[in-house]
């Protein structure tokens, strides 16, 4: 077992997760439930290249038909992130979103493993009713982005 998959598990060992790893892998898997979904997860650890990624799959796959719609909005959603972007799989309509880190000739600690995790599972749960909007409502992909994005006038001081 190699530096950077050990300080994975340490940061999921530390904070209390459930996870399995995967026989033969440097990877784990776990599920999140937000506040919108329950989300399959899972990390892959390159030792070779010292780079962690970690991905959480959206729950409901893209019809064929609609994946068009949905891959504007995922390029729509991927312009204004800092960190990660989602992914759609063309072929079978798969979502899913991806954080990743290089750490070459450095060291991943277990901090920095929280983050990626974090910010990878609350965005992911908080653009999910985005893509329920464009599949199942009808909303076009920059008013399902533009309702996650926009700020709540009741939250303004």
């Amino acid at each position: 077992m190699g530096r950077v998959y050990e300080s994975v598990l340490a940061f999921l060992q530390e904070d209390n997760w459930r996870y399995e790893e995967i026989p033969g892998e440097t990877a784990v898997r776990l599920s999140f439930t937000g506040q919108n979904a329950r989300y399959d997860c899972f990390g892959r650890v390159n030792e070779a290249h010292e780079v962690f990624v970690f991905y959480s799959i959206i729950p409901v796959r893209v019809p064929e038909a609609q994946r068009p719609l949905v891959a504007e909005l995922l390029a729509r959603i991927n312009y204004g992130l800092n960190i990660g972007n989602f992914e759609l799989d063309m072929n079978d309509g798969e979502i899913r979103y991806k954080t990743s880190i290089d750490i070459e000739g450095g060291d991943l600690t277990p901090r920095m493993a929280e983050t990626l995790i974090a910010v990878n599972i609350s965005t992911t749960d908080r653009y999910f009713p985005s893509f329920a909007d464009v599949m199942y409502a009808g909303v076009a992909p920059v008013e399902a982005v533009a309702r996650i994005e926009r700020p709540d006038p009741s939250s303004r001081n």
